[in-house]
C-alpha cells in the first residue's frame, strides 16, 4: 500500500463478455483511513452523490439485499436501478459496503426487465473477497485512532493523521482532548494548518458553548497570528449560538485581526450576517 492510501482510493475496471458484446463496470472505493459517517443512510447519500448530482441519474428502484453487523464489522448490499436523461436505457447496480470499502458492479442495459446469463451470473456472484476486510466500520468514529497515531510519534502516522483532521468525526467527549493537543502537542508534521483545522472541529460538537472560554483565551494568546484569530472567529460563528455571537463581537471589537486582505474580512462578516 502506498503512503497516499490513507486518503482513500478509487479504481475501476471493465469486465467484457466477447460472445455477446456485453460489458460491466466494476468499481472499488475506499474511504479515507480516518473518515466515518454518522449513519448508514448518510453513507449511501455520499456514495451515490456523484451518480445523482454529477451524472444526473435518478433512482428508479432500490432494495437492501442484506445487512451484517457485528463487533468491528459492518456490511450491507444494495441493488439499484437508475434512469438517465434522454435515453430509455437504464443502469442496474449492485453496491456493497464492507467496513471502509465500497464495491460496485454496473450494467448499462436496455430496460429494467433486461436479463442475460452473463449479467445475472456476474451480479449474483459479485461480493468482496472473504479474506480481505479493509478498515473499520463506516459508522465507527476514528477519533481514538487519530489520537493514537499522534501519540505514536511515528513520522508517517503523525503526517497521515495531521492531513486527515477534516475527515475525523469527533464527539463531544473529544473536545478536551483536542484542547490538550492544541496546547501541548509538538511534533514535526503537526503543522499550523492541522491546529487550525482542529480548532474548527470544535464547531462540530454538541456542547459548543462549553468551548467559548477556551477559544477566547486562545484568541488573546495568539494576537500575533491573524490566521489563528480569523479561525477562532469563524469557528465561533459556526457555533451558531447567541453566546458565540456575543463572544465574536467582544473579540473583534477588542482586538481586531490585522490583515491586508480585504476579502478575509468580507468573508468573515458575510458569515456573521448569516449567523444573525
Amino acid at each position: 500500500a502506498g503512503n497516499s492510501d490513507f486518503e482513500g482510493e478509487h479504481k475501476t475496471s471493465v469486465l467484457e463478455y466477447i460472445p455477446t458484446g456485453e460489458d460491466l463496470l466494476i468499481e472499488f472505493t475506499t474511504l479515507p483511513k480516518y473518515a466515518s459517517m454518522h449513519s448508514v443512510e448518510e453513507f449511501w447519500e455520499f456514495a451515490l452523490s456523484d451518480l445523482l448530482s454529477e451524472k444526473k441519474l435518478t433512482i428508479a428502484s432500490d432494495s437492501t439485499l442484506y445487512t451484517i453487523e457485528k463487533d468491528g464489522y459492518f456490511s450491507q448490499a444494495k441493488a439499484y436501478t437508475f434512469t438517465a436523461p434522454n435515453t430509455e436505457r437504464v443502469i442496474k447496480a449492485k453496491l456493497i459496503v464492507e467496513n471502509a470499502a465500497l464495491y460496485g458492479i454496473y450494467a448499462n442495459v436496455q430496460s429494467a426487465d433486461y436479463h442475460s446469463e452473463f449479467v445475472d451470473r456476474a451480479f449474483a456472484s459479485f461480493r468482496p473477497s472473504d479474506d480481505t476486510i479493509i478498515g473499520l466500520p463506516i459508522t465507527m468514529s476514528k477519533a481514538d485512532l487519530f489520537f493514537e497515531a499522534l501519540d505514536s510519534h511515528d513520522s508517517t502516522q503523525v503526517y497521515q493523521a495531521s492531513k486527515s483532521v477534516r475527515d475525523v468525526w469527533f464527539g463531544a467527549d473529544d473536545s478536551e482532548r483536542i484542547k490538550e493537543y492544541l496546547s501541548n502537542y509538538v511534533e514535526d508534521g503537526f503543522t499550523r494548518r492541522t491546529r487550525l483545522a482542529l480548532i474548527h472541529k470544535l464547531s462540530t460538537m454538541d456542547n459548543v458553548n462549553a468551548n467559548i472560554p477556551y477559544l477566547e483565551d486562545l484568541y488573546y494568546e495568539k494576537l500575533d497570528s491573524s490566521s489563528y484569530q480569523f479561525e477562532i472567529l469563524e469557528t465561533l460563528l459556526e457555533f451558531d449560538t447567541k453566546e458565540a455571537v456575543e463572544s465574536f463581537n467582544k473579540l473583534i471589537l477588542d482586538e481586531p485581526p490585522f490583515t491586508t486582505n480585504e476579502y478575509t474580512y468580507s468573508s468573515l462578516f458575510h458569515e456573521f450576517n448569516d449567523s444573525l
